[in-house]
C-alpha cells in the first residue's frame, strides 16, 4: 500500500513507503575492485517474514523489488557479510537473517548471506559485530542478485547496518 506501478511501468511511492526508506539497500560503494552494500535496518519496523520494499502486484504486501532496487550483479563473488548492530534487539524475535533473492521475490538461496544462527538474538547486543557464514560466502552469483532481510519473530527494538562485500573475477 503506497507503491505500486503504474501503467508506464514506473515504481510511484507515496506516503509511509516513500518517507520509510530503511530496511533496504541503499548505498553502493566502491574500493578498487571491490563493491560494498550496506543495508541499514531498524528491526522494530520488520514484521515476522522477508522483509521485500516493493508490492509488486499492488495488492497491498510487499512481494519483491524493481529493477533500480540495489543488488550484487551476476557473476560477482560474495567476499562477506557482516551485521553491525548500534542497538541492541528486544525480546519478540528470535532471529535475523539475510539472504538473495531474484526480482519477483523467489529466493535464491535466503539465508545464503547470514544464517539464522549468525543472526540469533543474542549475537545482536548493541555495538555487536556479527559476521554471516551463509552458503555463498566466498562463492560466485549466477544471477542478479536482491538482498532482502527475514526475521523469525516480532522485535520490539534494534537497530544496525549489514554490509555485504563482493568483487568482480579478474579476466586473465
Amino acid at each position: 500500500m503506497g507503491s505500486w506501478y503504474n501503467a508506464d511501468g514506473l515504481n510511484i511511492e507515496y506516503g509511509r513507503t516513500n518517507t520509510r526508506k530503511a530496511n533496504r539497500p541503499q548505498s553502493v560503494k566502491s574500493f578498487g575492485s571491490e563493491q560494498e552494500i550496506q543495508v541499514h535496518f531498524d528491526l522494530a519496523e520488520l514484521a515476522a517474514g522477508t522483509a521485500f520494499p516493493v508490492d509488486r502486484d499492488n495488492d497491498g504486501t510487499n512481494d519483491g523489488f524493481h529493477t533500480g532496487s540495489v543488488s550484487i550483479p551476476d557473476q560477482a563473488i560474495i567476499e562477506s557479510a557482516v551485521i553491525y548492530m548500534t542497538d541492541t534487539a528486544a525480546a519478540g524475535g528470535t532471529s535475523v537473517s539475510a539472504g538473495t533473492f531474484q526480482e519477483n521475490g523467489s529466493a535464491i538461496d535466503a539465508d545464503g548471506l547470514v544464517t539464522a544462527a549468525n543472526g540469533a538474538t543474542a549475537n545482536l547486543s548493541a555495538n555487536a559485530k556479527q559476521a554471516g557464514s551463509g552458503a555463498l560466502i566466498g562463492t560466485g552469483v549466477t544471477q542478479r542478485s536482491f538482498i532482502a532481510l527475514t526475521v523469525a519473530g516480532t522485535y520490539t527494538a534494534g537497530k544496525g547496518v549489514l554490509v555485504i562485500k563482493y568483487t568482480f573475477p579478474r579476466s586473465v
